[in-house]
């Protein structure tokens, strides 16, 4: 017995505060399966949903660090037929070009943006890497 002289098993909740529990449970629950989603999930999804996101760039560039080059080139193209102002998606793209030893092609994504933005760091990174390949 409890201090209210009632058994615990007899106590029960009302209908409305059994819902609110259900609800709260449920709040948890959703928060713990966002939790387990994982950075690269979120890009996943974000790509999925709009391949010319601003994720796509990022995207493709964890494809070609894991060396799934053919998925990495699929995402950069595909951003960029959505997005083609996207500087990081033509060094993306230009980048897995190089990994696939496809110089010309490289030059090509780059076409432009050598000259128009030199000063950014990863397009003077990608250039070096053209220019040393071509070599």
């Amino acid at each position: 017995m409890n201090d209210d002289g009632f058994e615990r098993d007899d106590v029960t909740m009302p209908d409305a505060a059994a819902d609110e529990s259900d609800e709260q449970v449920e709040r948890v629950e959703r928060v713990e399966r966002v939790e387990e989603i994982s950075p690269f999930e979120v890009l996943e999804r974000q790509v999925d949903a709009d391949a010319g996101s601003a994720g796509f760039p990022r995207l493709a560039e964890a494809y070609r660090r894991d060396g799934q080059l053919d998925r990495a080139e699929e995402i950069a193209v595909a951003g960029l037929a959505e997005a083609p102002e996207r500087l990081g998606g033509k060094v993306a793209l230009a980048l897995v070009m190089l990994g696939k030893d496809q110089v010309p092609q490289a030059i090509e994504a780059l076409t432009g943006i050598l000259e128009d933005v030199p000063e950014v760091p990863a397009v003077r990174e990608v250039g070096a890497e053209v220019d040393a390949e071509a070599e």
